[in-house]
């Protein structure tokens, strides 16, 4: 399996730790930087005739990607919540059933929670596309041991896609752009 494309929890867990490239979690719920431009789009798409059929589909089009980004939002929050608080259940609950990481994800982060005792920082979360049933995230985080054996404290900058199933946003896999070391 290729190291650059799995599912993204199992990334997030394989950053650090040297010998099978495990981390144990303990993050910290940050809020996430958005750019602003819905609201912008929104002002702008409301200029248009009132009988133009483009502007009642942009506007629709506009509000659904500010709702899109909203729920993959939270999701990132519950995801991180979930580490923090060691809740596998809670964890896996962010990630698509179809994954094919997800089995894998589950026994590494049960693995890693036996392990260590790890912070993770979401740094930043940018989006790069959303469509009407994937996205694209890039997600920088920060990684740092607080308690256990070896590991390399790092920052992981990712590529994270997400599906969208029945309605609900999930992460699905994930590809490393790049990872820093800090120790």
């Amino acid at each position: 399996m290729d190291i650059n494309f799995l599912a993204v929890p199992v990334l997030m867990l394989l950053a650090g730790y040297p010998q099978v490239g495990l981390n144990n979690t303990q993050l910290q719920k940050q809020q996430t930087k958005v750019p602003l431009y819905e609201e912008l789009n929104i002002q702008k798409i409301k200029k248009l005739p009132e009988k133009a059929f483009v502007k009642k589909q942009l506007l629709a089009e506009t509000k659904q990607n500010h709702s899109d980004r909203q729920a993959i939002r939270e999701l990132v929050n519950k995801q991180f919540k979930a580490l923090n608080e060691k809740d596998i259940v809670g964890y896996m609950d962010t990630v698509d059933k179809q994954s094919p990481g997800y089995e894998l994800t589950k026994e590494l982060l049960m693995q890693v929670y036996k392990t260590y005792d790890l912070k993770y920082e979401l740094n930043s979360l940018e989006f790069i596309r959303i469509s009407a049933n994937e996205a694209r995230v890039r997600m920088i985080q920060t990684t740092t041991k607080l308690k256990g054996p070896e590991f390399r404290n790092n920052k992981l900058t990712s590529i994270n896609i997400l599906k969208k199933r029945n309605g609900q946003w999930k992460m699905d896999s994930t590809e490393t752009e790049k990872i820093e070391y800090l120790n």
